[in-house]
Parts: structure tokens; sequence; C-alpha cells
């Protein structure tokens, strides 16, 4: 059975926020958080947003040495952009997992979009730019592990520099898009800004994810319950600890707590998912399956699901079924390497070594970082 869990910063996605369409207050939000069922809970050291932001004495040089000397805002802005992703500077590296702090970021030089964007938020604080948190309205992703199935969101950062006149006024403001991705930092999707409670709450929900897969339950409720207590709004924080709930066999628990998110977002799939899941548990299979063929229809456009359900498939070793899957997925959308990948691992399974080769040149072609590119390449290399 595979349980949908929702993250921030993943390619692939993670991410993101939920439109806020009411407010769950916080009283609510306590009353549905249930402390004695997780004892030590609170000997978690759960970050403080002081912490997640802090700018530490390292990055703090290297800020001072190569972004601060030049003295404009436009400059300034251009010159973190490139030394963010730069082979010879920072050379931030995509990471699914690194849920870490700005000065961590910077020491380890890898991130997900969630962590990159913290890390060039700090940055661009410190050089007196204009910086704001978008949610990036994505296709649903979704990525399994160990039977957890993690429906990703995407995050990135918006900057802004206007420089003085001689007379005093500002003069015409540029602006920049700080991702992983170009594709998402393009107007092809939809964006929403995001507040600082909102994206402490997707800091947290993705330490709580991780928590999760390491069946670290008590470190879970500690991280999903600071979430839902600080950005109440946030939809996916609640669909978490619903699912917390339930793998601890606390059904009726996570069923009030897929309530709330429902309450902030009833549109929101991922908590229809895991609430369809919950009704199955507890014998009312005919509501479960007017939900599922409702979010099922919805989702037919989405060549994301078709993906989902081909890694499903091949899963399963049903490699004709993996290849019809990945095949819809690729009618949608011509452009998304993980499909031609797909199509070559299950063409692989079947022997056809041609359909392998040509579909793992095109993984390669449409590959967005050098990581995946040389990932494509030495696959290549193997059957050649």
């Amino acid at each position: 059975m595979l349980i949908k869990v929702f993250i921030s910063g993943v390619l692939l996605f993670a991410l993101l926020a939920c439109s806020s369409l009411n407010n769950v207050d916080t009283p609510l939000a306590s009353a549905i958080l249930h402390d004695q069922a997780y004892p030590g809970f609170e000997q978690v050291k759960v970050e403080t947003q002081t912490q997640v932001f802090a700018l530490d004495t390292v990055l703090k040089n290297y800020l001072d040495q190569h972004i601060l000397p030049f003295p404009t805002q436009k400059q300034r802005m251009q010159a973190l952009a490139e030394q963010l992703f730069s082979p010879s500077q920072v050379n931030l590296l995509y990471e699914t997992q690194a849920n870490t702090v700005a000065s961590d970021t910077f020491r380890q030089r890898t991130a997900n979009c969630l962590s990159m964007s913290i890390l060039a938020y700090v940055m661009a604080e410190y050089a007196d730019l204009q910086v704001t948190f978008q949610d990036v309205h994505i296709p649903e992703f979704w990525n399994v592990h160990d039977d957890v199935s993690f429906v990703n969101g995407h995050i990135n950062l918006e900057l802004s520099a206007a420089d003085l006149a001689e007379n005093g006024e500002s003069m015409h403001r540029e602006s920049m898009i700080i991702d992983f991705n170009d594709v998402y930092a393009s107007n092809r999707f939809s964006k929403t800004q995001l507040d600082m409670p909102t994206v402490m709450a997707m800091f947290y929900n993705n330490k709580g994810a991780d928590a999760l897969l390491k069946k670290d339950f008590t470190q879970a409720y500690a991280y999903f319950r600071q979430s839902v207590l600080v950005a109440p709004a946030y939809a996916s924080g609640w669909s978490n600890l619903g699912v917390l709930y339930r793998l601890t066999d606390h059904l009726e628990w996570a069923e009030r707590a897929y309530e709330a998110g429902l309450q902030v977002d009833p549109k929101n799939r991922s908590i229809w998912d895991n609430q369809v899941v919950l009704l199955e548990m507890t014998g009312r299979e005919t509501e479960a399956n007017v939900i599922r063929r409702r979010i099922e229809s919805q989702r037919q456009s989405n060549p994301y699901y078709h993906y989902y359900l081909g890694q499903q498939a091949y899963e399963n070793g049903d490699w004709h079924q993996a290849i019809r899957h990945y095949k819809k997925a690729r009618k949608l959308n011509h452009y998304a390497h993980q499909f031609y990948f797909g199509l070559a691992k299950a063409f692989y399974e079947l022997g056809d070594i041609q359909a392998t080769r040509h579909n793992l040149q095109l993984a390669k072609r449409y590959a967005r970082d050098r990581q995946l590119t040389q990932r494509y390449l030495s696959k290549l290399d193997v059957i050649n």
C-alpha cells in the first residue's frame, strides 16, 4: 500500500504550497494534536526560523569577498545568480533530500529547491536586494521511496534590484528568478508569493517526511506538529500529520487531520488520496470509490500521473503496461527526461536494446543538469 506524503523542494517538487481558501486557527490546530501519543517529541531539536536563516561567519566572509564589492544592486543580483551555480564558485548540486539550513547548504554545496531558495534568500538579503519566495504551481508529480509515495511541489525565489539616479529616485527595476530548473523559472507556470510562516512550514514538512521515511515517528510528529502550528493554512502539513497518525494506528485522528487540510484546500488531491485509503481501511468502500473516480478523472491530462502509473507497473514487473503508461506521459509532454528513461528501463527488461538506447539518448538530450546527463551517458556506455 502506497502512502501519499507531500514534500517541497523536489523537482520531480515538489511543492508545493496550496492556496489558502480558509483558515484553520491555532486553537483548532492544537485540538487536533496529540502530544501524549508521541512521548519525547519535545526532545527533538526542531530548528527555529533564526537558525534556518542564520548567516554564519563562513557564508558572510564569502559574500563580503564575492558579492558585496559590486557597487550596484543589479550587479550584485547578477553576481549572486552566477555564484550559486558556477562550477568554479558555490556550484550548488541538486539533491532531493537536502533539507538543510542555509549555512549547511552553503558548506555541503547540495540543495533541493527549498534549501536552495533559503540559502539564496539569506545571500540576497545580505546583499541588500529585494527578495520574494514563490510557490510554483507545477503539475502533481510523484516519487516512491520504500512504499511511500511523495507528491512533489516546487518553490523558487524572485530577486529584484533598482539603483538610484543622481536625484535619489529609483531607476528602472529589474528582476530575476533563482531556480534549479529554467522551465519552472519561466512564465509557463503560475506562481504565488509565499510568506515566511508558510516557508517555515514547508521546511518542517520536509524534515518530517525525512523522519517518516526512517520510521522515526516521534521526530516526524515533532516536525509536522510545528508545521501546522506555524502555518495552519498550509494544507500539506495537515495531510502529512494525518499520514503519521494512520501509520501509528490512530485512524480517527488521521481523519480529523485530513478534514482540517481539506478545510484549507478542498481541491487538494493528495489529501483526497489519503482520505480514500482511510475510507477503505474503515470499511467505507463505496465512498472511497466515488472519490477515487473523481480524482482519477481530474488527473487524466497530467503526464506525471501516467508516469507515476508507469512506475508502479514497472515495480510490479509488468513491462508492457509500464511502456503504455510512459508513452501516454510522453504524448502529453515530449520534454520530460524521466519519461524516456522509464521507457528505456522497460524496453531493457524486454530485451529491446535498440529501443533502450534510443530512449536513453532522448533522456540525455532533455536532462537539465550535469548529474542527470552524466547518469544517462554512463548507462549508454554500458549498453553500447
